[in-house]
């Protein structure tokens, strides 16, 4: 079973979660030059100029994405969290995959 939202959603996910992680910095380290400030500059900058926020991007656009489809690939966004549940629930017949099942892609 594979959660695969879109790269753009998990782009945006990253930026979203720049200020929670400039007040962690902040009250960590003060007015420091920690290491973790100047990749969190870096990643500030990134995401100002439209780049990746997140070094798991490439992995998923370059890696994930040429894996064979077996199982069960579900795109969460949109949905709550409940409701993820629910599906993955529902559908979880289709997360089995035996060695020689072949792909179960595009159900």
């Amino acid at each position: 079973m594979v959660l695969r939202p879109p790269v753009a959603l998990l782009r945006q996910r990253g930026v979203d979660r720049l200020p929670e992680e400039a007040a962690y910095l902040a009250g960590r380290y003060g007015d420091s030059d920690h290491p973790e400030a100047a990749e969190f500059a870096s990643r500030v900058q990134a995401a100002a100029d439209g780049r990746a926020v997140n070094e798991f991007e490439e992995v998923i656009e370059r890696g994930l994405d040429r894996l064979p489809h077996v199982g069960l690939w579900v795109d969460p966004s949109g949905i709550d969290p409940q409701s993820v549940v629910d599906l993955l629930l529902d559908r979880q017949a289709e997360a089995v995959w035996m060695v020689g099942a072949g792909s179960n892609r595009g159900r």
